[in-house]
C-alpha cells in the first residue's frame, strides 16, 4: 500500500514515534520506530517537488517484507538536522563498550549547576541534562560518554574485597 498518510514523526534519543491526529486534535502514537529494530536505507528528494521534498525511509532490519516507513520533512536543512540526529541515536546504540568496566548510564534531572566529568562544560536543560553513572556517579553529555574513563566502582565494593583477602 504505497498511499500517503498525514501522520507526525517525533525523534527521541534513540526512537522515533509516529502518531496521527485523535479527536479534539489529540495525538496518538501509531507506530515506534527504535532505532535497534529500523534502520535508515535510503534518503530521496521525490519528484514534483511539492510541501514535503525531502526524506528517508526507515526498514525493519529483520522483517524484509516489512512496508518501510517514509519520513518526510520541507527543507534539505531540517533533513540534515534529522540525519544528524538520527546518526548521533545510532552511535550511541551501537558503539559497544570500550571499557574493562563499564558505566551503568542512566538518563538524570540534576537539580544543582553539574558538570561534565569528561568535557568540563556545564550539564544543560530544564530536564534530562545528561547520564549520570548509577554506580560511580559521574555525570556527563549523552555525546561525551563515549570519551568517559573506566567507572571506578563504590569505595564499599573495594574495601569489601580488600577485607577478604
Amino acid at each position: 500500500n504505497s498511499k500517503s498518510v498525514k501522520r507526525f514523526a517525533f525523534l527521541f534519543e534513540q526512537c522515533i514515534l509516529i502518531c496521527k491526529k485523535g479527536e479534539h486534535s489529540s495525538l496518538e502514537i501509531q507506530h515506534l520506530l527504535d532505532f535497534e529494530s529500523y534502520e535508515v536505507v535510503e534518503r530521496f528528494d521525490p519528484p514534483g517537488g511539492g510541501k514535503f521534498s525531502f526524506g528517508w525511509s526507515m526498514k525493519q532490519r529483520l522483517d524484509l517484507l516489512a512496508p518501510a516507513y517514509n519520513i518526510m520533512v520541507k527543507t534539505s536543512d531540517q533533513a540534515a538536522v534529522w540525519m544528524a540526529k538520527l546518526e548521533e541515536g545510532y552511535s550511541l546504540l551501537c558503539n559497544p563498550s570500550h571499557h574493562k568496566t563499564p558505566h551503568s548510564f542512566k538518563l538524570k534531572d540534576f537539580n544543582t549547576y553539574t558538570r561534565c566529568s569528561v568535557c568540563g562544560e556545564l550539564l544543560s536543560g530544564i530536564f534530562a541534562q545528561g547520564l549520570a553513572c548509577s554506580v560511580c556517579q559521574l555525570a556527563c553529555h549523552r555525546l561525551c560518554k563515549l570519551g568517559m574513563v573506566d567507572c571506578k566502582r563504590s569505595k564499599n565494593s573495594h574495601s569489601k574485597q580488600g577485607s577478604r583477602q
